[in-house]
């Protein structure tokens, strides 16, 4: 959780994706600033063909028990159907979060911590 807790930014964006939504790689920002009492802020988040943004309640899944085989970030997505779900991938002692946008189109958001 320690390694979740702080401020992710967003680092790269399918293209696609910015151009479903209108967007443009340059105007397009988006941060996660996850906190330690289980609360997060979404700002202008990828989900299908626009960004959201709020504050929600989010837990961290082992990878037994999530579809990615894989430490997940789970946040309620309510109003819309099923959770949002970021998979925790770390390389070379890195963490990063990847979130699949738009569900077979393949499209995805790549964040990255700057700040604990």
């Amino acid at each position: 959780m320690d390694e979740i807790v702080g401020t992710w930014e967003c680092y790269d964006v399918s293209p696609e994706f910015l151009r479903t939504a209108g967007l443009n790689s340059k105007d397009f920002s988006s941060k996660l600033i996850f906190k330690g009492d289980s609360s997060v802020t979404v700002e202008r988040m990828p989900d299908e063909t626009d960004t959201v943004s709020f504050s929600r309640e989010w837990e961290l899944t082992p990878p037994e028990l999530t579809p990615a085989g894989a430490w997940t970030i789970t946040i309620e997505a309510w109003p819309r159907s099923g959770p949002y779900r970021f998979v925790c991938n770390k390389k070379f002692g890195r963490m990063t979060l990847v979130k699949n946008i738009g569900g077979s189109m393949g499209y995805s958001a790549h964040y990255q911590r700057i700040s604990n």
